[in-house]
């Protein structure tokens, strides 16, 4: 990961975790495992590189600060430029790996805005938050609340103090947790496979709704799922398991909507058999227009949002065509023909605060959902 310096470019830190506006500084140093393990010189070395990765995390962040410019590149070879807000915060994690590391190692260092971890302390936060958006929020937690680990691999003792009080605060006013306190079981962790795999083997690979490979669109659809606190994924995973088996069973459409709160970010799905559609390019031109048409009515709802559609459409031989529609900005600027919106009602039904509703319960009186001004009786009534 690079940012642009002359007419060539310069390396930003070990690696840089960004998500959702908000970042993170990464700096690793590792001590060789056939080091001496003797607690005054791991104690020695572990002092030594905390004040040099420090002052990397520094230097990086004065680059940012002047950088235009991220030039990114995916694991999949995929290049994206990320345009830096300088008024971003950037905190830095020193990542310590250092096999068989010894009680009582002082793990401050001189940088409030720097927290340092051993390794292995690292893998576990991920493993228990299991997003990116939720290890960028907790390392921001531990910072703005100072609770400054005093212990090096005792990160957990940090956590759970967050974890406890995130927990508390869902207690009393609902949602789910960001960080939670125990891990998925067996059985969630299975659930929860079917969600990175749409993530993994869909999402990032898939053509997106202009047909070609957008890698910021990719990363946006990326965001959103990834901004999902992990007790609310595993209820959305199963909500899909549940779609695609009804859609196979049914032998029709089957679509739904998650709200995910509090980002304004929306999930949508959107499940159907090939037998219904005349070719993919016909199942994908619906899937943008019911992501646009589900988009509109859920800012009615719930004001401006980001609106995220995963699609699949099966065949007999077992053969699934996947993609994603991502839709965000203002809903009146899509400019959707009222003849696409109302197919997606007559199909799918009217997203309403009560639910959804078929467009059978109409009125004659009533406006028309398809938005084009007329009363019902005067517009799709009448064809």
């Amino acid at each position: 990961m690079t940012v642009p310096k002359g007419r060539s470019s310069r390396e930003v830190s070990d690696g840089l975790l960004i998500s959702l506006g908000r970042g993170l500084i990464l700096q690793t140093k590792a001590r060789s495992p056939h080091a001496p393990r003797d607690a005054g010189r791991q104690t020695a070395w572990a002092r030594k590189q905390i004040g040099k990765a420090t002052d990397q995390v520094r230097g990086t962040r004065r680059t940012l600060a002047s950088a235009p410019e991220l030039q990114l590149t995916s694991r999949r070879g995929h290049s994206l430029t990320l345009s830096v807000d300088n008024e971003r915060k950037w905190p830095g994690v020193v990542l310590l790996n250092m096999p068989g590391c010894p009680s009582g190692i002082d793990a401050t260092c001189d940088d409030p805005e720097t927290i340092v971890m051993t390794l292995d302390d690292w893998y576990a936060l991920n493993d228990r938050v299991r997003s990116t958006s939720g290890v960028i929020d907790y390392v921001h937690r531990a910072i703005d609340a100072q609770t400054r680990q005093i212990e090096l691999a005792k990160e957990v003792v940090r956590y759970t103090h967050l974890a406890a009080a995130d927990n508390e605060l869902v207690r009393r006013e609902g949602g789910y947790p960001s960080l939670p306190l125990a891990g998925l079981s067996p059985q969630e962790e299975q659930v929860m496979a079917t969600l990175d795999d749409w993530i993994d083997s869909d999402i990032a690979v898939a053509a997106g709704q202009n047909g070609e490979l957008d890698p910021d669109a990719t990363r946006r659809a990326i965001e959103v799922i990834d901004a999902i606190p992990v007790a609310l994924r595993v209820e959305v995973a199963q909500a899909l398991l549940r779609g695609v088996h009804k859609a196979d069973v049914v032998g029709h459409a089957v679509s739904g909507v998650c709200q995910i709160h509090p980002s304004h970010h929306r999930l949508l799905f959107l499940f159907d058999q090939a037998a219904n559609w005349g070719s993919t390019e016909e199942f994908a031109a619906h899937a943008l227009g019911y992501t646009a048409t589900r988009h509109q009515e859920l800012d009615d709802l719930h004001g401006p949002g980001v609106s995220l559609l995963l699609a699949r459409m099966s065949t007999e031989s077992d053969h699934v065509f996947r993609t994603f529609v991502l839709v965000e900005g203002d809903a009146a600027k899509l400019q959707l023909p009222s003849d696409v919106r109302w197919s997606v009602l007559e199909r799918h039904g009217m997203l309403t605060s009560g639910g959804i509703r078929p467009t059978d319960c109409l009125q004659e009186d009533d406006p028309c959902p398809c938005r084009s001004g007329r009363k019902y009786m005067h517009c799709h009534a009448a064809r």
